[in-house]
């Protein structure tokens, strides 16, 4: 469960440079565009729909004003790239720089915060020696850890990070009941397999298969009352959020409200522009929604399609800028630097004899994912070279490129079965003596990569 997602499957016109810039860009306009209407309803939406930048409104505050979202998703930001890592202390004492003296703000004042941030960072401030402050109460789900953990989504999707560990801890800081956390991490697959795929509804599709996988298989018993995350998050994970109507999605600051909202506003729009207006038209918690859909609207369509008249209005625009290409050059600095194998990726030799038989060699989709990935020799004592294509996975000696091994597999809903093995039966290129014995070669090479994940 813990081993979430690794591979890194991304071939875009854009580069993630310009999609993280995109997204985090994106959250504080979303936030900004927001702002000004907060808790107004729906309805009166309807009637004086937002199609710009406003000023004033609801918390008098001028135009380009960004809410607590952004501060505390700043302030999580400016934690990571001081420490080069996540240090949970240090982030909370950031965010106790923003409650009590108004670091992270455009202009120095804290105009909107949670009840339940509140009480938890009033918390911490009495006992440092313990960042964990949320509470577990099911009546504390407001947003309040969702809307900032977007730079956490990003690390993660970069790092071979413990994902459902991390955010846990990220969002038990002020939000510790699961509804919270799991909003969280349901948000953070959703970034990851949208960074893999580069398309929206095979990321949703994904996002579900993982999101349902973690849910068959809590042995641990990790996550409480199961069967109640089941019927909480229904509408995300096994129907299809986008195909409900508008009055269907509630806009409220509930963290289930917020989530189901964001992706319904970024799987029913077409650009940057479109979804961030959708998700504040909605009406009441206006910045969080409008942020937290303003970041995937973002990471999908990219910098450079976020209107650049709300860009430049935005307050302390280049202190925003300054921060986010200091994360950018952090997340560059740590991300896993791994290539996926291919037949190109080596000096490759398939097999002209063989025989086959068959096999059962069972894999959990976490497994393959990390299987997918190949083997690239690094040193003389990798003696294998891996790649896996659509229907099989190619073993090679590294030294010569002569195929030694090709395993044919089959995806189900919950796992990954390999049920046919090719070997090489030419006695001057592979000298196994039996099936059994080259069976077992196969495994052990199999789970060993498997073994990667744990």
């Amino acid at each position: 469960m813990l081993g979430l997602f690794r591979s890194k499957k991304n071939s875009s016109v854009l580069n993630n440079t310009q999609r993280i810039k995109g997204a985090l860009v994106g959250f504080i306009v979303g936030d900004a565009l927001g702002v000004p209407v907060e808790f107004k309803s729906r309805e009166e939406l309807t009637n004086k729909k937002v199609t710009k930048m406003l000023e004033y409104g609801t918390h008098s505050q001028p135009i380009g004003t960004w809410s607590d979202d952004s501060s505390m998703m700043l302030a999580t930001i400016d934690s990571m790239v001081r420490n080069n890592m996540i240090n949970y202390s240090d982030i909370m004492d950031c965010f106790l720089e923003w409650y009590s003296n108004g670091k992270y703000t455009p202009d120095g004042v804290v105009f909107d915060v949670g009840n339940a941030t509140s009480l938890a960072l009033r918390k911490y401030k009495d006992d440092k020696n313990n960042y964990l402050c949320g509470s577990n109460d099911i009546n504390s789900n407001g947003n309040g850890s969702l809307m900032r953990i977007l730079p956490i989504s990003i690390y993660l999707h970069c790092t071979d990070e413990p994902v459902f560990d991390v955010i846990k801890n990220i969002s038990q800081m002020t939000h510790a009941h699961i509804y919270s956390v799991f909003s969280c991490l349901i948000y953070t697959v959703f970034i990851d397999e949208y960074l893999k795929e580069l398309d929206i509804r095979k990321a949703y599709g994904n996002m579900q298969l993982n999101i349902k996988n973690v849910l068959e298989n809590d042995n641990d018993s990790i996550l409480g009352d199961v069967d109640d995350l089941k019927s909480v998050f229904n509408r995300i994970v096994y129907e299809d959020i986008s195909k409900l109507s508008e009055d269907k999605i509630k806009s409220s600051g509930y963290v289930v409200d917020t989530l189901e909202a964001c992706l319904w506003c970024v799987l029913n729009s077409k650009s940057y522009k479109d979804a961030v207006l959708l998700a504040v038209n909605l009406g009441n918690d206006t910045d969080t929604i409008g942020a937290l859909t303003g970041a995937l609207a973002g990471l999908i369509y990219g910098y450079g399609c976020i209107p650049e008249k709300w860009i430049n209005k935005l307050k302390k625009r280049e202190y925003i800028e300054s921060l986010i290409k200091k994360y950018i050059l952090f997340i560059n600095n740590v991300s896993v630097k791994k290539e996926k194998a291919t037949a190109e990726s080596w000096n490759c030799k398939d097999f002209k004899k063989s025989r086959k038989f068959e096999c059962n060699i069972s894999l959990t989709k976490d497994e393959f994912k990390e299987l997918k990935y190949g083997h690239i020799p690094k040193e003389m004592e990798d003696h294998w070279f891996m790649y896996c294509d659509d229907k099989s996975i190619n073993y090679y000696r590294s030294w010569n490129g002569i195929q030694v091994f090709k395993g044919y597999y089959k995806e189900t809903d919950s796992s990954v079965i390999i049920f046919e093995l090719e070997i090489n039966d030419n006695p001057k290129e592979y000298k196994g003596s039996n099936d059994n014995e080259s069976y077992q070669v196969f495994y052990d090479l199999v789970v060993s990569e498997c073994n990667k994940i744990k």
